[in-house]
């Protein structure tokens, strides 16, 4: 009875612990979600929810937090590292002068080869798991709380970026 009585027990505690994992992993965005997958002209894109890790590390980005949630977030890839960001900032720097983008968008250079410093590891972690899910170009919307993602960004798609953000302007 004994044996039987710890044996309960021990199925118990696993499941409790199993159970707080499973929210644990939730709460913190390790588990990340796959909304959809569509072809925008061509162009493959997923949206995912932002965990509140990346979250987290977005607001900690000065000209991010100085506005986030008043508009999407357009962010992309420049330096050397990136064989494509010529042609990317290229395609986006008219667009910081155009009402129609700046009124929908504020725009995001996230520098590819800069070295960063963070205070903590998880801070690290945040980093390394909103370059997971943003890749080499994505927006950011902050009402959705959801990040969109273009997947294997390359010179043809960079091309494409402008009407990629009209499509999704009203998102």
């Amino acid at each position: 009875m004994k044996r039987e009585k710890f044996i309960l027990v021990m199925l118990v505690l696993i499941v409790c612990a199993f159970i707080f994992f499973i929210v644990q992993v939730c709460n913190n965005g390790i588990i990340k979600k796959s909304l959809r997958i569509n072809g925008v002209g061509g162009v493959k894109y997923s949206t995912s929810a932002i965990p509140k890790n990346v979250l987290g590390y977005l607001k900690s980005q000065k000209d991010i937090s100085d506005s986030y949630g008043e508009k999407k977030i357009a962010i992309y890839y420049t330096g050397k590292e990136c064989p494509f960001a010529e042609v990317l900032a290229n395609t986006i720097e008219p667009l910081n002068e155009k009402q129609e983008y700046t009124s929908a968008y504020f725009f995001h250079p996230e520098a590819a080869a800069v070295t960063k410093a963070f205070p903590t590891q998880q801070g690290v972690i945040a980093y390394i798991d909103f370059r997971d899910m943003c890749g080499d170009f994505c927006i950011v919307n902050p009402k959705k709380n959801q990040i969109l993602t273009i997947k294997n960004m390359d010179q043809k798609k960079a091309e494409k970026v402008t009407a990629i953000l009209s499509q999704f302007k009203d998102w």
